[in-house]
């Protein structure tokens, strides 16, 4: 079917993606006056992997204003991170506090809900947010971004901005297009996750964690959810994971910890329940085997303690085999 053109859309600034990175950069632009377009591919609430947040988050909710809304949604506290890492397999927890004494507590959150929650509060601040309009192409003239073009269901459209924000995360559409993106040969993990109903939590006060636990090829992550449902999932290195995905697929995956070496992250989930089927996701560098991955992010969003940085998944590629 041909698209049928639309109208074209303007404004000072186009920001593309509606993820937490760019509904905070176009609520933050949009604060200080200025007119934003944001335009998202997918309609929200949407699946995403990442719930652990670290404590520097929460001043930047505050500074949205979206952290009352935030603190209603029932999302669990996180105090801290529990490990059992290395050749010790006595489980060690330590907590946010013994750093910084003004934020003590995270939240692991549900990212439908969390990202949806940042989106409407862009609106709130007066952006003009578009979901269902994927960007196909950046515009340029004399080497200058002036725009987008989209497809929003069976219309086609260009918008043009004085300035163009690129947060499509691992889309990396403006790397892409500008042959900006290079591959990390050291960094290349892959991830396989899924959500449980009836995983053992911790024991108080650490049962609201995030639990990691390492394993000759990789760690495991067990982080509780408000649901009631536990996200898990293992980091492996990409050539072990991809070899596992195609001899068995990503629902064989060692999901509920049963390669060799974990030994709490097992026990955990011995009578957990799968909810949605379990997916695979890979690092830049590794992307997932085509026709495996039902879903494809950083597997930077799910590394120990949480963090947006590598260095979770540097600790975790040098300690796995201590």
């Amino acid at each position: 079917m041909a698209l049928v053109p639309s109208a074209d859309l303007t404004a000072d600034v186009i920001v593309i993606g509606g993820g937490p990175g760019g509904s905070t950069t176009a609520t933050m632009l949009a604060r200080q006056g200025w007119q934003v377009l944001l335009l998202e591919r997918e309609r929200f609430p949407r699946d995403h992997i990442g719930e652990s947040l670290l404590p520097a988050s929460i001043p930047v909710l505050e500074e949205l204003g979206v952290l009352p809304a935030v603190q209603e949604a029932g999302f669990l506290q996180k105090w801290g991170a529990t490990m059992v890492w290395g050749t010790d397999k006595t489980p060690w927890s330590w907590y946010f506090r013994e750093t910084n004494q003004r934020y003590p507590h995270a939240y692991q959150v549900w990212r439908p809900h969390f990202d949806q929650l940042l989106l409407d509060n862009s609106r709130a601040h007066g952006v003009e947010v578009r979901e269902g309009h994927q960007v196909v192409d950046v515009l340029f003239e004399d080497s200058r971004a002036v725009g987008v073009r989209y497809t929003a269901d069976d219309t086609a459209g260009i918008a043009r901005a004085r300035f163009v924000v690129d947060a499509s995360g691992q889309g990396a559409l403006l790397g892409h297009k500008l042959q900006l993106r290079r591959w990390d040969s050291f960094f290349q993990n892959l991830a396989v996750y899924g959500y449980f109903a009836g995983a053992q939590r911790l024991s108080a006060p650490d049962n609201t964690n995030i639990f990691i636990e390492s394993y000759p090829h990789g760690w495991f992550w067990h982080i509780p959810l408000h649901t009631g449902q536990t996200s898990l999932g293992a980091v492996v290195d990409s050539r072990t994971g991809q070899e596992g995905l195609r001899r068995r697929g990503p629902q064989r995956q060692p999901v509920r910890g049963r390669s060799e070496g974990g030994q709490d992250h097992p026990a955990r989930c011995r009578r957990a329940r799968r909810s949605p089927p379990s997916r695979a996701c890979g690092a830049p560098g590794a992307p997932a085997p085509r026709g495996l991955a039902s879903h494809r992010c950083r597997a930077g969003e799910a590394r120990p303690c949480a963090g947006d940085g590598g260095s979770g998944r540097w600790r975790a590629r040098r300690s796995s085999g201590r």
